[in-house]
Order: structure tokens, then sequence, then C-alpha cells
């Protein structure tokens, strides 16, 4: 079992390295797509190292931890920028088809030519500072690679892995359920990172086999809530953006529009998120046990 969890930690790692090199494309596409890929490889390998670090190999895996904190906040401000562009593409999608290029056009010009912190943090420009970053993120990308190789993770057994995944939603499953009684999406999005992680760990244990239904209808949930918390969150924060950049926006007509919509939309992704959420919360912790270990018996 060890084996087979380290063999899809290595699989991911390789991922990871060739994600970090498309994203050094010159090709605007090709580069998002790749900073996309990166961060969710990255989510999928932090959740698989905070397993594999319950066994002799935990110096290791917290070093790879280190280095895989650094590249992804190195990589803040372009992925910050990324998001924003298609968030702005998501808020053109709420408006009719002749509407949506002219919104996604007024909103691009007002928050990506006017973004301020992001040339604030570039000094301007915005090549250099990605190809500096990118060369780094790229090494570090190799570094975990190197280190996955050396895992060992022999004395972690079965039951072992089963329990520390339980652990972990036991942690999430409180927070949802939390989130539910107080209605309180803040706490929501607080839960998002420990779903992922979930989810991350789950895909890592049932590896490349053929999984039990119980178990991907159960990961699939999870990750339906995790995109649904993230597509929220990512509204609420263009929502703040339109009024910080509001002078730089051709119509104030318009911002009231694009505004109006996004606040209809969240309150739509908010009633998927409190629904999936009921669900989720009815997997108790040894219901998630006992999948895992039906899934490999």
């Amino acid at each position: 079992m060890a084996a087979r969890f380290i063999t899809t930690t290595q699989v991911i790692a390789e991922e990871l390295v060739r994600a970090a090199e498309a994203a050094q494309s010159w090709q605007a596409s090709a580069k998002c797509e790749a900073i996309r890929v990166f961060r969710k490889r990255t989510k999928l390998m932090r959740a698989a190292l905070g397993v594999l670090g319950r066994g002799e190999d935990r110096a290791v895996c917290e070093a790879m931890l280190e280095i895989l904190g650094e590249a992804n906040r190195l990589l803040s401000p372009l992925r910050d920028h990324d998001v924003l562009r298609r968030t702005i593409r998501l808020a053109g999608a709420l408006f009719p088809d002749e509407q949506q290029r002219s919104v996604r056009t007024v909103l691009s010009t007002a928050l990506l030519l006017h973004a301020r912190a992001h040339a604030e943090i570039t000094k301007g420009d915005d090549r250099a500072f990605e190809e500096a970053v990118l060369t780094r993120v790229v090494k570090a990308a190799h570094r975990v690679r190197t280190a996955v190789k050396s895992l060992a993770g022999l004395e972690l057994r079965r039951r072992e892995i089963a329990a520390s995944i339980e652990s972990k939603w036991k942690s999430a499953r409180g927070a949802l359920r939390a989130a539910i009684v107080t209605r309180e999406l803040a706490l929501l999005h607080a839960a998002r990172k420990e779903i992922a992680a979930v989810a991350g760990c789950i895909g890592a244990w049932q590896g490349t086999s053929e999984p039990s239904r119980r178990v991907t209808r159960f990961r699939r949930r999870l990750a339906r809530i995790a995109q649904s918390l993230g597509e929220d969150r990512d509204f609420a924060l263009l929502a703040d953006r339109l009024v910080l950049e509001r002078t730089h926006i051709a119509s104030e007509e318009m911002l009231e529009d694009v505004l109006n919509a996004i606040l209809v939309r969240r309150k739509q992704i908010q009633c998927s998120i409190r629904r999936d959420a009921k669900q989720l919360v009815k997997y108790r912790q040894d219901d998630l046990h006992t999948m895992l270990l039906d899934d490999l018996s």
C-alpha cells in the first residue's frame, strides 16, 4: 500500500515538472494553463506528502512542503493576474451573447490595464519578473521530483494511511458542519483547503486502480464543493476590484449591471454550496474509513 501511494506521488511530481516547464512558454494561453495545472498538482502533492509525512520520511516530506509553499508564494502575482482574467471571462458569460464582448473589454481595460498592485510588484517589467519567477519554480519542481524518488515509506501500512485521510476528513467535516449551522460562508471558505486536501489524498490512495463507486462519488462531491467555493471567492474578489477601480470604468450603468449579475450568480453558487455541504457531512468519519479499506480489500 505504501509503495502504491508513493508511486502515485512520483507521478504527480513528474506532472509538476512538466507543468512548471510548460509555464515558461511565450504563448499566454499555454502559460496560464500550465500555471493552473501546476497549482492543482501542487495541492495534490501537498495532500499526499501530509500522509507520507506520518512515516519514516517525515523530514523529507516537510522539506518538500516548504519548497512547494515557496513556489506557490512566488507564483502568487502571476496566479492572481490569471485568475482575474478568467473571472472577467466568467462575468462576461453572465450576460446575453451580444453583450459579452463589450463587458469583457470594459472590465479588462479597467482592471488589467490599470492593475496598480501588479505593476508595483513587478516594478513595471512583467516579462523579466515572470521569467525570474518561473525559473525558480522550475528548479523547485525538479528538487521535489528528486526528493520524491528517495521516499521509502515502507513502515506505512494501509490502515495507517486510511487513518491519516480519515483524520483530515474529520477536520474538514467539522468546519463544514459549523458553516451549515451558522450559515457563514467565511467558514466554508476556511474549509476549502481542507476539503481539497482530502480529495487529493483519496486520489493518491486510489492511484491507477478502478475505484469503488462510493469512494468515487464521495471524491466528486468534495471536488465539486471546492470548485464552487473557489468560484464564489473569485467573484467576490472581482466585485471588490470593480468597486475599487470604478473610476476607470467607462459606464457607471454597466458597472451596476455587472455587480448585480455577480450578486445573482453568487447567490446561486452559495445555495449549491450549502446543498452539497449537507450531503457531505452525512459521511461520518467511520464511513470514510470503511469505504477506503473496502476499496482495496
